[in-house]
This record gives structure tokens, sequence and C-alpha cells, in this order.
């Protein structure tokens, strides 16, 4: 589905789940990445981006449907079938025209304490624990406050201070 710059997006179960679910966050990210890889096409095109989520229920993990989104966009969110607060696992988007998470990616993360997953335009998906995103945060912060000239990066390259890992790296999105 595509969006505009602002709007609602309602978030709730994609019918291209497994029928139980994933073990795991990291698992239901890369399905979800996945099932969606005819619609990245399209993004790598349009210069969009999809964002999505994963949320938990009773032990497994699930992944929502997936936006078309602008690169850099405002939004209401609604879910069904699930609570925002109480079961959301992941945060998903791409990057067609990246390498990496870029400096405005710890902002959800940071906010909703869940980690935030990037693919990139090589294939390779990225975590960015949500501890990680609040320490680039306060990062970023002070810089702004102490008037400094230095400006936080705009791809963040120092994966390992930030947090940020590979879950899988590979053109035909980590087979398995």
């Amino acid at each position: 589905m595509r969006t505009e710059d602002v709007g609602t997006l309602v978030f709730s179960k994609s019918e291209r789940n497994e029928e139980n679910g994933y073990g795991s966050v990291n698992e239901a990210v890369i399905a979800q990445l996945r099932q969606h890889t005819d619609e990245y096409d399209t993004t790598v095109k349009n210069g969009t981006e999809l964002t999505g989520v994963v949320f938990e229920k009773d032990g497994s993990f699930y992944f929502s449907n997936m936006y078309e989104v602008p690169a850099q966009f405002t939004a209401t969110i609604e879910t069904v079938g699930f609570s925002w607060q109480k079961d959301l696992a992941g945060l998903v988007h791409t990057h067609p025209d990246n390498y990496t998470f870029t400096g405005v990616d710890y902002v959800s993360p940071a906010a909703f304490k869940v980690p935030g997953f990037v693919r990139d335009k090589l294939g390779n998906v990225h975590r960015w624990e949500a501890k990680g995103a609040s320490s680039y945060k306060k990062y970023v912060e002070g810089l702004k406050s102490s008037g400094s000239a230095q400006l936080f990066e705009s791809g963040v390259k120092q994966t390992r201070r930030w947090k940020i890992s590979n879950i899988c790296e590979g053109g035909k999105l980590c087979s398995n």
C-alpha cells in the first residue's frame, strides 16, 4: 500500500505470515522483507521506502502489512489485533538507496524501546537495539545543546558503539 506524507498507517497482522508465526523477532523481520520483495523493487524505482512492524503474541512473532512511504514522512499509527504499546517487538523499514541506518533512524527505536530494523540496498538487514538508539539520541542532543560545529553522522558508522548489528547479509535477502 502506498501512503502520502501524512495520514494514518493502520498496522495489522499480515496474511503472509506462517500460521504459527516465527520463533524470534529477527526471523519475523526476515520473513516480512522476503514476502515484500516485489514491493521493495517498486520502491527502488519510486524513491520511496517500505515500513512495517513486528509484534509478539503468546510467544510467537508476527509481521504486519507494510506501507510504501516517502523517505521522510509523518503519520499517526493505529493497530488492529495487537496492542501498540504491549505487543510491539520491532520496527522495520527499507533503504533502497542507502547502505545502513541514517542519522534520524534512532528516533523510533529510542522512543518505543524496541529494536529498529532496516534492509539496505544490498539486501543486508541491520538491527539497531533500542538501548543503542537511545545512546545515539543522547549523543545527538549533546551536540545540539553544546552548539558544537560537529554534526551527527548522516550514516551511522560506529556500529559497535551504537549497538547496531547485521542479522543477515546477502543479495537474495539472506537465503536460508
